[in-house]
């Protein structure tokens, strides 16, 4: 007398659970890549904010010194300096923006608590705290418009996958059950 017959897993589980792991593969994929930009994104505009913050600190607080440009890279976007300053007779260095030639002295206030934190006065000016603006509410905006676009967009579908796949637990746990009975002494074939 032959045993009971056992049904394999491949025949049990429904054809199409390759494709629902395909589906929640892309979809887990695609949540890691929108964590990503929705990180960056935060992180540029955080950047632009704590740049605000700096340049207000020093416009109130900050004290005036003079510097000496040490080295100077131009380039086609933009051009910077390292400029080297005393504070109570402690050396700091400060990278700064600006076409400046090796030699000059340039206006640099720092912050009396810190020392180190320091820019030119040319930073302080208007264009450039208008730029950290720009730049802290758009890539701000762009994060929280990616952050809320994938919670539209990636919940519903995680959620789609996740019924999915209980579907298809259930048929197999039902083909499994209809398997057992078939397969019992004394059941009619």
């Amino acid at each position: 007398m032959a045993g009971p017959a056992t049904a394999s897993t491949l025949d049990v589980m429904p054809v199409s659970w390759a494709k629902n792991a395909n589906r929640t593969a892309v979809v887990a994929g695609c949540v890691v890549l929108w964590l990503a930009l929705v990180t960056v994104l935060l992180a540029f505009g955080a950047g632009g904010a704590m740049e605000i913050a700096k340049i207000h600190g020093l416009r109130q607080d900050g004290v005036v010194t003079t510097g000496v440009v040490e080295s100077s890279r131009h380039s086609r976007q933009n051009s910077t300096a390292t400029v080297r300053y005393h504070v109570a007779g402690v050396e700091y260095t400060e990278s700064v923006v600006g076409s400046h030639s090796v030699g000059r002295t340039v206006a640099m206030v720092y912050d009396p608590d810190r020392p180190s934190v320091a820019t030119s006065r040319d930073e302080l000016g208007g264009k450039n705290l208008a730029l950290h603006y720009l730049t802290a509410v758009v890539m701000s905006g762009l994060g929280l418009a990616a952050l809320l676009l994938g919670l539209v967009w990636l919940v519903p579908a995680g959620s789609r996958g996740d019924r999915r796949a209980r579907r298809m637990r259930q048929l197999a746990k039902r083909r499994q059950r209809l398997m057992r009975r078939s397969t019992r002494p004394g059941s009619a074939n």
